[in-house]
């Protein structure tokens, strides 16, 4: 499964509407990966309901986004979790230690 793989991904997309596992089941596991801690997870659907909202939060998502409220607001939210996960990739130590010696 891609999810316990060693590739990295800064953000999962799920459609609550899946038909072989929950949204909620995958971003529990993704959660109880180590490796995962950091990946933003959304949860995609049709339903309105407030409650979906909890139960992504519940299951460690980062946010429930409604299709019918427009793929704008799926589209801005995406590129605020792909912008979080750039800029605390930079300037950490893992980052400037692969860094090439230039010998100055």
């Amino acid at each position: 499964m891609f999810i316990k793989s060693d590739i990295q991904y800064d953000l999962f997309i799920f459609d609550h509407e899946m038909r072989d596992r929950a949204a909620f089941d995958l971003a529990r596991l993704i959660r109880s990966l180590p490796h995962r801690k950091h990946s933003a997870v959304v949860v995609v659907g049709t339903e309105s309901e407030d409650r979906l909202g909890d139960f992504t939060k519940s299951a460690g998502g980062d946010a429930y986004l409604r299709k019918v409220d427009g793929f704008s607001e799926i589209h801005k939210a995406i590129s605020r979790y792909l912008a979080e996960a750039i800029s605390s990739s930079i300037g950490t130590p893992s980052g400037t230690a692969s860094r090439p010696d230039t010998g100055s």
